[in-house]
């Protein structure tokens, strides 16, 4: 259902390594929609989980030039508050700007981290499609706007979620790291995947590998290192 139907919604928490029976601790809140997550840490009794939140959705596009006339939201990062001592849930939106498919580096994944980065929509469009990637910040007092920063991938070229890379370089660096996607130009049936400096955020890739397909963007994506690789063919 359209969220704009719901009065409010539910989130369930589940303590890790619960036994069986163990009952989910549920919190109420104010109704929105989902897809995604970026990440979750605990601090005192308070679950701090980070997300895209769309305050209303539907995926009828049909109606009106481009879906305009459908598609009436766009997700935004936002933080979840569950404070496990009064039982009180509370969400407040990050940032105006729009987006989804966040991501933060992957050894951060349940742990404090400064930047989330999320491939951000052009709202102009009236559709969700990617034209860059914005950087949040994860710990911006409330009041203030956490995009630090926002690449665009340029006129006419779309991508998704971009995966964060680390740079052996730049180890103890919470943004030293690289920015990987796919990305597609209107018209053409070619993509390239991209490489942007995840610290500088700056438009100009550091680095641009030409396919020989099309890939489609807005979907997942995963890094796997050379080390990895080895390590999986050592098992096979």
């Amino acid at each position: 259902l359209p969220s704009s139907l719901l009065s409010f919604q539910r989130i369930g928490l589940l303590r890790k390594g619960a036994p069986a029976g163990d009952d989910t601790r549920w919190f109420e809140l104010p109704a929105c929609m989902i897809f995604h997550t970026a990440t979750a840490w605990v601090t005192g009794d308070v679950v701090s989980l980070f997300a895209c939140c769309f305050e209303s959705f539907d995926l009828d596009l049909d109606a009106g030039p481009r879906g305009k006339a459908a598609f009436d939201g766009f997700a935004r990062p936002c933080v979840i508050e569950l404070n496990l001592a009064t039982g009180v849930a509370s969400r407040r939106r990050l940032t105006e700007t729009a987006g989804d498919f966040p991501v933060v580096p992957a050894d951060t994944l349940g742990s404090p981290t400064r930047y989330a980065y999320v491939a951000a929509a052009n709202v102009s469009l009236g559709v969700p499609l990617f034209d860059g990637v914005a950087k949040i910040d994860l710990t911006a007092p409330a009041g203030t706007d956490a995009t630090v920063a926002r690449l665009a991938h340029g006129p006419g070229r779309h991508g998704g979620e971009a995966v964060f890379v680390p740079d052996p370089k730049r180890a103890g660096q919470v943004d030293g790291g690289f920015l990987v996607t796919y990305v597609h130009e209107d018209g053409q049936e070619k993509s390239e995947m991209v490489v942007y400096d995840a610290a500088t955020m700056a438009s100009v890739p550091v680095a641009r590998v030409a396919l020989p397909a099309r890939v489609p963007h807005g979907f997942h994506a995963a890094h796997v290192g050379e080390a990895q690789l080895a390590a999986q063919a050592s098992e096979e």
